[in-house]
């Protein structure tokens, strides 16, 4: 059976509770199950960081957001309904894989 698990930041290296929990989970959901990771990403994710996760991770997408790109949105949503992590993730980044 194949999951397909969806992360706003690239559970790799460990320097963050929530990569932390993330990068467990997957090693544990790996030995019973295929993973397909799609994670969100500010910055170049190191070649070395990738393979590690795809040791144990099927297949690997990564989107890149600019932080340009992310002060604009959040900008754009200050006086509006919607908490601003939703404008942070409002528009489609552009694919690395």
């Amino acid at each position: 059976m194949k999951i397909v698990v969806i992360s706003p930041r690239f559970p790799y290296p460990l320097e963050k509770g929530d990569k932390l929990r993330l990068y467990y989970h997957l090693r544990h959901l790996s030995e019973k199950f295929e993973i397909v990771l799609i994670s969100l990403t500010e910055s170049e994710v190191k070649k070395e960081h990738r393979d590690h996760i795809e040791s144990f991770v099927s297949k690997v997408y990564l989107f890149r957001l600019s932080k340009a790109g992310i002060i604009l949105r959040l900008l754009k949503g200050i006086f509006s309904q919607p908490p601003s992590r939703y404008y942070i993730f409002q528009s489609v980044p552009e694919t690395v894989h």
